[in-house]
């Protein structure tokens, strides 16, 4: 690779659109994860793109079934390529949400959880979280919002959510009104 780099280099070497182009290739040829990635680009990144492309023009009901159906086929081969691949895990959950499919929804939300951290984990919690509540899991929902609770940059309507948890369904007045007055001391918003 160093060599063709190398040799490459001298042949377009007054051609900067050209070394740009030579120097991204060595990039992504000498990093392994680079390199994984842009393999798997290239054998489902047309795929990924004509599948999302059919779902947008989808006319009808059984078409958009259908559509949803080969895309769940597409990001599952990717995901046997690249189980780590958050962007399979996270298209494969919605997919299955689309479809009525909650728990599978679940398994692949837990999964891309094990992978993700930030901004991403707090919107992998938040959907776990709105699952839960509408399937009235309040036990399993409880466990996820406060991840994003105890964050500084908590979703308004999440903390809302968790209130009426203890509050509506656990009956646990004292913590919703603990979550409320912390919410107060921690924002620097008068009107909250």
């Amino acid at each position: 690779i160093k060599k063709a780099f190398v040799r490459k280099g001298r042949e377009y070497g007054k051609d900067q659109e050209k070394l740009t182009q030579i120097n991204q290739a060595y990039d992504v040829l000498c990093d392994p994860a680079k390199r994984k990635q842009y393999d798997l680009h290239m054998r489902f990144g047309n795929q990924v793109e004509e599948i999302r492309e059919k779902i947008r023009n989808s006319e009808t009901p059984a078409q958009w079934n259908q559509n949803l159906a080969e895309a769940q086929r597409i990001y599952q081969d990717l995901l046997k390529a690249d189980p780590e691949n958050t962007d399979a895990l996270w298209n494969l959950a919605g997919i299955e949400e689309s479809l009525g499919n909650e728990a599978q929804a679940i398994l692949y939300l837990k999964e891309l959880e094990k992978y993700t951290d930030g901004e991403d984990k707090l919107q992998v919690c938040h959907r776990l979280g709105t699952i839960y509540r509408e399937l009235k899991k309040t036990d399993e929902a409880v466990r996820y919002i406060p991840a994003i609770y105890k964050e500084d940059a908590a979703y308004a309507d999440d903390v809302k959510a968790l209130v009426r948890l203890y509050y509506e369904e656990k009956r646990d007045i004292k913590t919703a009104i603990q979550i409320l007055n912390d919410c107060i001391h921690r924002s620097s918003d008068s009107k909250l």
